[in-house]
């Protein structure tokens, strides 16, 4: 379980440490949107609540509800904008640095010396690498701020109810919880199926390079094996599939 721990402290390190150096002001705006949106929800249940107290009230408090109705919907709208603007930005963000990424990548690939890419872990290493692209690492860190977020959120939250009806509290957490877990189980199923299948992944895009772009044509055809790599292409593809419908199957309990 540390081991595990330390190896998922290490990518994050790792993740925010490539985005650090191509971008730093990404991950001040990525921070500024986790606090702004964390606090959001608990800033409307103040007002709303503050609202209804001052219906309760009675006809001499229609300054007040105007007045905070205007707030509650200035912040409505320039919560949407910013959303919107941000979404934008981080779209073109992930363009960018998945291009950089890749160029970092093919760097690296042309380190290597004769011997290691001798070795068929070699292989494995940059098709790992090639499906885990600058995009993928924006998600992994989007993924992790969420997390952060629904914390703030329902920190915010928790302290508002607490003052309210403190039974509530146990409630309100018992389905983040449970998320949480089944979030950790369910990504950690992905990651070690991942691993697992790379270098059949590696032989299904070999194939299919062979083929599509007539590298070894004449050889294929003196030697008539398309239809056995089409066969082992076929099977190959049907398992990755049969694989990912499994687990997509556990993500309908965090819809």
């Amino acid at each position: 379980m540390k081991e595990k721990k330390g190896i998922n402290l290490r990518c994050i390190k790792k993740a925010l440490g490539f985005i650090f150096k191509y971008n730093k002001y990404y991950l001040f705006a990525n921070t500024a949107m986790i606090i702004t949106q964390g606090l959001l929800p608990a800033t409307f249940i103040i007002i709303m609540q503050k609202i209804i107290n001052s219906l309760q009230k009675g006809v001499h408090e229609f300054d007040e509800i105007m007045f905070l109705l205007i707030i509650y919907i200035i912040l409505n709208i320039a919560n949407t904008t910013i959303t919107l603007s941000y979404s934008y930005y981080k779209n073109r963000f992930m363009r960018k640095f998945s291009k950089h990424m890749n160029l970092i990548m093919l760097k690296r690939a042309t380190e290597l010396s004769l011997k290691q890419y001798e070795d068929v872990e070699t292989y494995n290493i940059i098709n790992r690498a090639q499906g885990q692209s600058g995009v993928d690492l924006i998600v992994y860190i989007s993924n992790i701020s969420e997390v952060i977020k629904q914390i703030i959120t329902i920190s915010s939250t928790v302290v508002i109810l607490v003052n309210f009806r403190w039974w509530i509290v146990g409630l309100v957490l018992i389905i983040p919880i449970i998320r949480y877990l089944l979030t950790v189980f369910i990504d950690r199923k992905w990651y070690r199926l991942r691993v697992s299948r790379t270098a059949e992944e590696r032989k299904s895009w070999y194939i299919n390079f062979l083929i599509m772009t007539g590298r070894a044509f004449k050889e294929i055809r003196v030697l008539g094996i398309a239809q056995y790599l089409i066969a082992k292409y076929a099977k190959i593809s049907e398992e990755i599939i049969t694989q990912d419908l499994k687990m997509e199957k556990y993500n309908i309990f965090l819809q």
